[in-house]
């Protein structure tokens, strides 16, 4: 799995967790993250062969990305306020850092490309000028 139930542990504390939630509810909140991660980042990027990787072949950032989306989820869905407001904001950072991402607005995430059946890089291109403007005298 791209994200374990352990490695939870650096968003929140274990006990923490245990107390608000059991495991499999929260391996389920994961799964929902990586969901919506791969929600902003399918148009362009190769998301099977991102959310397949393990260990140090995860993109860091991505990972940590998903904890903390995945921890707003745990924590929306227990009804606790505990940690709510951070948990949101760490939320609306991973959201507007995949906006970027998926928009192309300057962000090189390091993420393979998608690629069509010859093995090329697909890039969506789109081009388009203003409409033509006439004087009338």
């Amino acid at each position: 799995m791209f994200i374990t139930y352990e490695e939870m542990s650096t968003v929140i504390y274990e006990y923490s967790l245990t107390e608000i939630t059991t495991q499999t509810d929260v391996e389920f909140q994961i799964a929902a993250a990586i969901q919506e991660m791969s929600s902003y980042l399918h148009s362009n990027y190769d998301t099977e062969a991102i959310f397949n990787a393990t260990g140090e072949e995860r993109n860091k950032l991505l990972v940590e990305f998903g904890k903390s989306i995945a921890i707003y989820y745990v924590i929306r869905v227990c009804n606790s306020d505990y940690l709510f407001d951070k948990a949101q904001l760490y939320y609306d950072n991973a959201i507007a850092w995949l906006t970027k991402v998926a928009g192309n607005n300057n962000v090189a995430p390091n993420l393979p490309l998608k690629k069509d059946d010859d093995g090329e890089v697909k890039i969506k291109s789109r081009y388009a000028s203003n409409t033509k403007f006439n004087h009338s005298f």
